[in-house]
């Protein structure tokens, strides 16, 4: 058994800066001969005074979209990366050790710390911060059109809808909807799901507010 934590990122750090870091942890040392030449590396890290083993870093390892949690998601852009950190074993002494710096890795790439064994998520607030252009600033849009028939329109339309935003395009959820000048509800508003899922099957077409930089 092994007490883990995993790093989601947009970026893999350079070998040299990750040997850093572990330095930069009080308590903490690579392994002695520990290099990072191999990809993608496993790093062996220990305790500096006694020199005995505290937990291994391995990575990073490339991820596809639908293997990224959709909380992590919500959480940092473009993830592509992920590292492991492992506390082989699940020795207690060494886990707040390795969940220290599985949080300076995080932090030192902008990404996600995420303990599994308990979904502890660091940091907690968004790390999504779409810039807003200056005013008659030319920016590149991207248009997409959805087309489906409406008698085949599947019950769950709106299930789908919502956790395709979720696993891709978190900033698509709809925080709020409308129609005709009528708001109808907010996404947190259950009740209202079922008249707004009536309405995407039967192309009455609301009007749904996402947040920036994402118009639907």
């Amino acid at each position: 058994m092994s007490y883990d934590f995993y790093v989601y990122a947009s970026a893999a750090a350079e070998p040299e800066a990750l040997l850093e870091l572990v330095k930069s942890v009080p308590g903490l040392a690579p392994a002695r001969d520990a290099g990072t030449d191999a990809e993608p590396a496993f790093l062996p890290v220990v305790k500096a005074a006694a020199n005995s083993y505290c937990f291994t870093v391995d990575g990073p390892e490339e991820v596809d979209v639908d293997e990224v949690p959709e909380n992590v998601t919500a959480t940092v852009l473009a993830v592509g990366y992920r590292y492991s950190v492992l506390v082989e074993g699940g020795d207690q002494d060494s886990v707040p050790l390795a969940r220290k710096f599985a949080r300076k890795l995080a932090g030192a790439l902008d990404g996600v710390c995420l303990d599994p064994q308990t979904d502890e998520q660091w940091p907690k607030t968004s790390l999504r911060k779409a810039p807003r252009p200056a005013k008659d600033t030319k920016i590149d849009v991207v248009i997409v059109y959805w087309y489906y028939l409406v008698q085949e329109a599947p019950v769950d339309l709106l299930t789908r809808f919502l956790q395709a935003c979720r696993a891709s395009f978190p900033e698509a959820l709809p925080r709020k909807y409308s129609a005709g000048g009528t708001k109808l509800g907010t996404l947190q508003a259950n009740g209202k799901l079922t008249k707004l899922g009536a309405r995407l099957r039967f192309g009455s077409g609301p009007r749904l507010n996402s947040r920036n930089p994402c118009r639907i």
